[in-house]
């Protein structure tokens, strides 16, 4: 998938003999869950963070959070904004990691799949 990644310009995959999705890899990861590590200089409002929506997998290990994130990050910067981040590490899914995101699912839209094509 690595070198249709590097070459492609657009991507196709089909599900059960349906195109569940056509796109380039760039829009496809724009709807994908991303997963995101953030450590604070202090204590903050997790409750907060944990209320997010769209937000899954969070784990707390002292100043450091952990979680995936299914939504646009505007309401993660929100939230991120009222607190003092030391550092930020997001990380994008690769074309694999989205192909599979849509075989893991029980109903394509639930991946934000949309059969048709974007111009």
């Amino acid at each position: 998938m690595t070198e249709v990644q590097a070459v492609a310009d657009r991507v196709g995959i089909i599900r059960e003999g349906r195109l569940v999705a056509l796109d380039t890899v760039a829009r496809l990861r724009d709807h994908a869950v991303h997963r995101f590590e953030i450590t604070f200089a202090g204590p903050i409002d997790q409750a907060a963070l944990a209320a997010l929506p769209g937000i899954s997998d969070l784990t707390v290990d002292g100043p450091s959070d952990r979680f995936a994130l299914a939504t646009g990050p505007d309401a993660l910067i929100r939230v991120l904004a009222r607190h003092q981040v030391a550092s930020l590490r997001a990380s994008e899914p690769d074309l694999e990691e989205l192909f599979f995101a849509y075989y893991r699912q029980t109903d394509p839209a639930e991946t934000g799949a949309k059969e048709t094509s974007h111009a």
